[in-house]
């Protein structure tokens, strides 16, 4: 979406809320290792608004927009200006982040397990949940 409106060629869009990411696009292990270090980083440090990281490989820009940052990944050519240009995304991406976040809230769990760790018992109730659910939709033909 972005890339296609600006003409920027963004390497991905990631947003996290505090160290899990809520929202992402196809984004290579080795670019989410990097802003995953980077939303680190911005955890630690309240206060910080923007963050701009340029490596050999990406250029990093972090948008803290209240308790979530937009990580737009780049190539490190980028011209520094076309950056501002993703800001205009920013409050897309901050309310589409907050619908996911909400909806997986209101889902409850299909099975919840009591005390630290699960028994064999416990996995075999899930498989056998997994299974039903997985018969309802081939039923269902989806």
């Amino acid at each position: 979406m972005i890339n296609e409106e600006l003409g920027i060629n963004l390497l991905g869009v990631l947003v996290f809320n505090g160290n899990e990411i809520v929202l992402a696009n196809d984004v290579p292990v080795e670019l989410m290792r990097l802003a995953a270090s980077l939303i680190n980083f911005i955890n630690r440090v309240n206060g910080l608004e923007y963050v701009k990281v340029k490596l050999n490989n990406v250029l990093m820009y972090a948008v803290r927009s209240g308790d979530l940052i937009i990580v737009f990944l780049a190539n490190p050519t980028l011209i520094e200006g076309a950056l501002s240009l993703v800001n205009r995304y920013v409050d897309k991406l901050v309310k589409m982040s907050w619908e996911v976040l909400n909806k997986a809230k209101a889902i409850e769990p299909a099975v919840t397990v009591e005390g630290d760790e699960l028994t064999e018992d416990d996995i075999l109730i899930l498989l056998d949940y997994f299974k039903g659910k997985l018969r309802e939709l081939e039923a269902k033909g989806e």
